[in-house]
């Protein structure tokens, strides 16, 4: 077992709830692992000839790398999203099951697209800029569209048709009514993307992914050749932390940008 597979192992089988980094033997990216919000002795790695290089002129290098995360997340999601409706059984013989099945689907679908909406959305990480999806073509900007509506107007917030909450007056007698015998609320929802949306979904992050990676490895260049000019004094002095891991504290506090 390697050191990253035990750590794993311990995060996966610890009955505590708190956040620690894990070191990626393949790619050396450092994820956070919910396993408890106390301090754990494992909060930083400290490697022998790395420094902290978190400056302004690295920072869309920074950003990209976080659009690639969640792009990667939403080509998964709708994967797995993709095998739960292959498998949902026939209403005929399993109603119930065919219920819980499709919801399950459904909030599957739209964590997809909630991930996909991070990629475009405000905050202290630069969005996709939008003249790369004005490259894309018609077809895919429709699709972009809709995503992002579907987001901004019904998953995210309360906001379009596709949540309808009715309220009927029941009268009595039915076909003679003389008086209101009853109040009630008839709901609907849009309660999942159809397999094709999904699809279109997958191939739509994951051409996105493919300008990201693209963008990467250029901005990486661009960046080495900043940190190449600097003098080897002034990264020598630079700290090699990692940043402090979030506690329940910071959930409502925005982070730093370089």
């Amino acid at each position: 077992m390697s050191v990253c597979d035990a750590l794993s192992h311990t995060i996966l089988g610890s009955r505590h709830d708190c956040r620690v980094k894990r070191l990626g033997a393949a790619s050396g990216q450092v994820e956070w692992v919910a396993i408890d919000n106390r301090a754990s002795p494992m909060n930083s790695f400290d490697i022998p000839g790395r420094v902290d290089f978190s400056i302004k002129e690295a920072q869309w290098l920074a950003d990209l790398h976080g659009i690639e995360h969640d792009l990667r997340d939403v080509v998964r999601l709708c994967g797995k999203c993709l095998e739960l409706m292959s498998a949902v059984p026939s209403p005929e013989q399993a109603p119930q099951k065919y219920l819980d099945a499709m919801w399950m689907a459904g909030e599957m679908s739209f964590a997809s697209v909630v991930k996909y909406g991070r990629t475009f959305g405000s905050g202290v990480r630069r969005p996709i800029p939008l003249a790369w999806m004005k490259r894309l073509p018609p077809d895919d900007q429709k699709a972009h569209q809709y995503f992002k509506s579907l987001r901004d107007k019904f998953i995210a917030h309360s906001a379009n048709a596709f949540e309808d909450n009715q309220v009927f007056a029941y009268l009595h007698p039915q076909f003679a009514p003389t008086e209101v015998k009853s109040i009630a609320v008839d709901t609907g929802r849009y309660v999942s993307l159809s397999s094709g949306r999904v699809e279109r979904l997958r191939d739509l992050a994951g051409t996105l992914e493919v300008r990201v990676r693209e963008e990467i490895a250029s901005e990486t260049r661009r960046v080495l050749q900043i940190a190449r000019a600097m003098p080897l004094s002034d990264l020598l002095t630079r700290e090699t932390d990692n940043r402090p891991i979030p506690g329940d504290a910071d959930v409502s506090k925005g982070r730093r940008a370089p």
